[in-house]
């Protein structure tokens, strides 16, 4: 929590020192790969290849990947390991990288938890906002299928309202009844992007504002993140709590409205 506050003010070289704290909650040690080779950083010379692994959420993941272009150019020494879901979004992103879904021990060299990489190339907010720009590159030629899916003439919001993150998820979701205001827009035309499964709330919701929340069923939002990034490609614009989709969303430079409970 102290990490977390002093790299909201900007007092980054202390902020990172204590987010390595987070190492330590039961959360996060459970995914840490099991090796007693060292940690790398770019102080350190690459001996062979270097494993960074996955410490949190696909969310989280997709934020972190912005450092891979900070990577040093030897890109080939670095194998990320990653879930199958991201891989087609990695590989397209990032091509000099070797993602990979699985890892034995024996084959690490050096390895980092993925959320080390902010402390080596983040020292103030204008090294934030250098970073900021779109870093997922999409599937343009399944954008442009899916585009002709939807109805020409109004503007296209993607939605997101619930998180289903087990600890936090509840306080950070909403309902279309919490929308309602933003769905009665006029001449916009609503798409879901939610990654579970909504039909009866869509449905109820349409009986009561005849409002129809359009689901793209030629992509699955849950196990598809490549084909649910190349829909909210095709969006104007998207509305989301802080869930993986909202985090695609930033990631690929779609003008994304966060809903925040604070």
């Amino acid at each position: 929590n102290l990490s977390l506050i002093q790299l909201y003010n900007g007092e980054f070289k202390k902020g990172f020192v204590n987010y390595n704290s987070r190492l330590k909650f039961p959360s996060l040690t459970k995914n840490k790969i099991q090796t007693d080779e060292p940690i790398w950083s770019p102080l350190v010379k690459i001996k062979n290849q270097v494993i960074i692994w996955p410490e949190q959420g696909l969310g989280d993941f997709i934020l972190y990947s912005r450092f891979f272009n900070d990577l040093p150019s030897q890109g080939n020494h670095f194998r990320v390991l990653t879930h199958p879901k991201l891989k087609p979004l990695l590989e397209r992103s990032f091509p000099k990288i070797n993602f990979i879904t699985k890892i034995d021990s024996d084959e690490i060299d050096q390895h980092l938890p993925i959320g080390d990489l902010a402390k080596f190339y983040i020292n103030n907010f204008n090294d934030v906002k250098k970073r900021s720009e779109a870093y997922i590159s999409v599937n343009k030629t399944r954008a442009k299928k899916i585009n002709q899916l939807l109805p020409e003439g109004k503007k296209i919001c993607g939605i997101s309202w619930i998180s289903n993150n087990s600890k936090i998820g509840k306080n950070k979701s909403m309902t279309l009844e919490d929308m309602r205001e933003l769905l009665l827009l006029p001449d916009v035309i609503f798409v879901d992007l939610q990654y579970t499964d909504t039909s009866e709330e869509r449905s109820d919701f349409k009986k009561k504002y005849g409002v129809d929340i359009l689901k793209i069923n030629e992509v699955d939002n849950f196990n598809d993140l490549d084909g649910l990034a190349s829909l909210i490609n095709v969006c104007d614009s998207v509305v989301s709590v802080s869930n993986t989709t909202v985090h695609i969303a930033g990631s690929i430079g779609k003008k994304t409205y966060l809903m925040t409970p604070k």
